[in-house]
């Protein structure tokens, strides 16, 4: 395979294009635009801060902004390993993860920089918009993109996989492969160069970081995302023509705001977007598309096709897939993830060769398209040794009436269903659906337990459920006495 540098391709992004709108900003009630040319100038005098910086592991952990992304690329830029942490983590598992991946010096937002250093007495922090601010270097003039790179072998960067962050594994992403990734893929999203793109996936996530990159690939205009909590505005400010929304996000604008006229395209993932807000969706005109992918695989491995439907996914071309014996989806590719910081078992168990273990249970039509089944690890095994697939629990029971979400997992061998009530939420009507839902079904599939878990359903930073924690928080119910029972 060659080999071509990030810094290469971050300055191939420029020809041609100096004073195209990259990226659009918001600051207070003003939307600004960065040319390619000013954001490659940004991320040069950002290289140059990081080269100075001590230590080689660089942790990177703050709220999605046009700065993380400067102080992120420019600390890649520089040679340096980059290690990406969840802006929300809690200050035990952060220092866990930040111990586990060898972490010795942290570029934080400015709100975060205090409690940094609180949590890493002696680490050094440095804020971002030390890098934005960084001063001009010699050679390094106020026009055009042609600064020497900073000296230093490229490293790589680590993202850590959905789950609880206790249990969280780094997978490693040596940058010349994430180089490589994108040549290959330059067309795999929907849109159009000089189209916007706006997702409000953190960045800290493998799908809300490619994201960007994907955009300046294609030169596209990247729209910051001022996180989920200004989905609304953020949406309704930028007007982007492109979309990345998990299904849950999908249902919030929908029963909100609604989607701004100019957005023609929608791409989902995570889990199933229901059929209802698919029909909404193309109402409006706005062609929804599905998108299959895994950290291990740098992101994107399969996408659906317009008018297809979205429980067929076309493989990007580049890769392969296949199907075991066993039914797991097994992804060959030349561009993927090393391996799992200092967990060389867990590494093996994924990865064999240029082949990627899924762990997700699929089919392949004759004409090639996947369709996801299930999940290995979301396979309840009842006490009878039938295996039940908790995905498809899930769309079944969120059908019944009152219930919002809806989650099954396994405990001592039964199913569970633990879901969060809607507005009109009776228990008399959820007894009789499931009487209904009951009926006729052998006494171990039955659905006897139920959990009224409440609050929202805990997910991943693209929306899916962490049934293990669901199965420890129930186990913990169960053994105070507190039962866990509606």
């Amino acid at each position: 395979m060659m080999e071509h540098s990030l810094w290469d391709l971050i300055h191939e992004l420029a020809e041609d294009h100096e004073q195209r709108s990259a990226v659009l900003r918001r600051v207070d009630e003003t939307v600004i635009s960065v040319s390619y040319g000013e954001l490659l100038r940004d991320m040069e005098k950002g290289a140059r801060r990081a080269s100075a910086l001590p230590g080689s592991r660089i942790g990177i952990w703050g709220s999605s902004s046009y700065s993380w992304i400067i102080a992120a690329y420019a600390c890649l830029l520089a040679g340096k390993h980059v290690i990406l942490f969840d802006g929300a983590i809690g200050r035990e598992d952060f220092q866990g993860l930040a111990a586990y991946a060898d972490t010795e010096a942290f570029a934080v937002s400015a709100e975060f920089a205090k409690e940094a250093e609180e949590i890493f007495p002696g680490t050094p922090v440095y804020v971002f918009d030390e890098f934005m601010n960084a001063a001009e270097a010699p050679g390094c003039g106020a026009e055009g993109v042609s600064c020497l790179p900073p000296g230093g072998a490229e490293q790589d960067i680590i993202i850590f996989t959905s789950g609880t962050s206790a249990g969280a594994k780094g997978v490693v992403i040596p940058v010349h492969t994430l180089t490589e990734h994108l040549r290959m893929f330059r067309d795999a999203l929907p849109g159009s160069p000089g189209e916007s793109y706006f997702s409000p996936i953190p960045y800290f996530h493998i799908f809300g970081f490619l994201m960007s990159i994907e955009v300046f690939n294609r030169h596209g205009i990247f729209c910051i995302s001022g996180g989920v909590r200004n989905l609304k505005e953020d949406l309704w400010t930028y007007r982007a023509d492109n979309v990345s929304l998990v299904p849950s996000m999908i249902r919030f604008v929908l029963e909100t705001s609604g989607f701004p006229p100019q957005t023609r395209t929608v791409v989902t993932g995570a889990s199933a977007c229901p059929e209802e807000y698919q029909r909404m969706l193309r109402e409006k005109g706005i062609t929804l598309y599905a998108m299959y992918g895994m950290s291990e695989a740098m992101g994107l491995v399969a996408i659906s096709e317009a008018g297809g439907g979205l429980l067929r996914y076309r493989p990007v071309d580049g890769l392969e897939v296949a199907i075991s014996d066993e039914g797991e989806v097994l992804v060959t590719l030349p561009c993927h993830f090393k391996e799992y910081y200092k967990k060389e078992a867990e590494t093996l168990e994924i990865l064999r060769g240029d082949t990627l273990m899924t762990g997700d249970l699929g089919e392949l039509d004759e004409s090639g398209c996947l369709r996801i089944v299930g999940r290995l690890g979301e396979l309840i095994v009842l006490r009878n040794g039938e295996k039940l697939n908790a995905a498809d629990l899930d769309r079944e029971l969120s059908a019944l009436p009152g219930i919002r979400e809806a989650a099954v997992f396994g405990y001592e061998g039964c199913p569970v269903l633990a879901f969060v009530p809607d507005d009109d939420f009776e228990e008399e009507r959820l007894d009789a659906a499931l009487t209904g839902y009951n009926r006729g079904r052998p006494l171990d599939r039955k659905i006897t337990r139920i959990w009224n878990y409440r609050v929202s359903l805990p997910a991943t930073a693209t929306g899916k459920i962490r049934r293990n924690q669901l199965a420890e928080e129930y186990r913990q119910l169960r053994t105070s006495g507190s039962g866990g029972q509606a």
